[in-house]
């Protein structure tokens, strides 16, 4: 990753929960932000034996496929609806890549373990998915069950 200053770094963590964490390292004076930033590892590695945090080495991971998977949409892959929801929650576990219709394309991924089935709709037929609403819902209430660790 290329990064030109302090906010570009941050902002990639866009989607990486904790909120509360990333807020602080936002608002962080240039004399506290390595302090702070080491704190935010810390207490978002899953594995604190090992060197490495398992979790921002998957998140980026994540982002790695999605800019590489969803380059149809004039912005980088993770920038998308779809590379939002793959970052945020993984491979689904179905796709289904629906013909064109009159009101546009739509793709449908399907979380059978979380329970959850999304919709993105290319309304204009331009190669930009977006969420549906219903489907936007539906993924925020997941995805903030995900993140309570009660999926």
């Amino acid at each position: 990753w290329i990064l030109t200053n302090y906010s570009d770094m941050v902002d990639l963590l866009r989607y990486f929960g904790h909120e509360d964490l990333l807020k602080q390292l936002k608002k962080a004076p240039p004399n506290e932000r390595p302090r702070l930033w080491q704190e935010f590892y810390k207490q978002t590695d899953p594995v604190p034996a090992t060197p490495e945090n398992e979790a921002l080495e998957q998140y980026f991971g994540r982002m790695a496929i999605a800019n590489q998977q969803f380059t149809d949409e004039e912005v980088p892959g993770w920038r998308t609806d779809r590379g939002m929801v793959f970052i945020t929650l993984g491979q689904p576990e179905e796709v289904y890549n629906g013909s064109s219709t009159t009101q546009g394309r739509i793709i449908r991924w399907t979380y059978t373990s979380l329970r959850l089935e999304v919709l993105f709709e290319d309304v204009a037929s331009v190669s930009r998915f977006r969420l549906t609403s219903d489907s936007r819902a539906d993924y925020d209430r997941v995805l903030a069950r995900v993140r309570r660790g009660t999926s």
